[in-house]
């Protein structure tokens, strides 16, 4: 793995030798009274690799001097299958919020601390990973939403009350659209610590009901 060629430049740098990736970095590390670990692919007599987490420590003798090195190898495939179905399933779940136009966010009380899915960066257009705090998210909805989504979010905060609401946006880029706005407080030991909630973009839903609303007017004036 590039990070063995990595380490065994870097080291080999450090002192002076030249070192070759794989055993002899963890061995001269062994000697410099550095315990390390980390993962490894082997290859069983059959052929077939796994990956293990390897360490080796120097075994000292009785008067002081190095008697040799002991490696040890913990099988990590297990955990290694259980890491790639989550991101299977993270992936999944970010393609579906994709397709759906649909984000989850979370707001921590204690540290004031906002959290977005990609999916609600995007439905706001903005880069993903960019700061945002609650006052700024706020101001993104229309100036004439702004008072019921504060209203929501202090009632879920002092009352506990969750909310479900569609309402007009302005998104960074200056697009008005339609979005679903729905949270919920989570609490601890009866104090309110967080709230979680769902962010969509629904102007294509809000433009299929208008269209219906104006073929049934339409209908109706014949």
């Amino acid at each position: 793995p590039q990070e063995l060629i990595m380490g065994a430049q870097k080291l080999s740098r450090a002192l002076n030798v030249n070192l070759k990736p794989g055993v002899d970095t963890f061995i001269e590390k062994a000697k410099q009274g550095v315990n390390i670990e980390q993962e490894w692919q082997l290859t069983a007599n059959n052929g077939h690799s796994f990956p293990v987490m390897m360490s080796i420590v120097t075994l000292m003798g009785s008067r002081g001097e190095t008697g040799g090195y002991l490696a040890i190898a913990r099988d990590i495939s297990q955990l290694k299958a259980v890491e790639a179905e989550k991101q299977r399933n993270q992936d999944l779940l970010e393609t579906t919020g994709t397709m759906a136009k649909l984000g989850g966010w979370e707001f921590d009380l204690r540290s004031n601390q906002l959290t977005w899915s990609k999916e609600v960066y995007r439905i706001h257009e903005l880069p993903v990973g960019e700061p945002v705090d609650l006052g700024e998210s706020i101001n993104y909805f229309a100036p004439e939403s702004r008072a019921i989504i504060q209203r929501a979010i202090e009632d879920g905060i002092v009352e506990g009350r969750a909310w479900d609401l569609q309402l007009p946006f302005i998104t960074a880029r200056n697009r008005r659209i339609w979005v679903r706005s729905v949270g919920f407080v989570e609490y601890s030991d009866g104090d309110p610590v967080m709230l979680r909630g769902a962010f969509q973009d629904i102007t294509q839903l809000k433009r299929a009901e208008e269209k219906a609303k104006d073929a049934s007017r339409i209908k109706s004036e014949f």
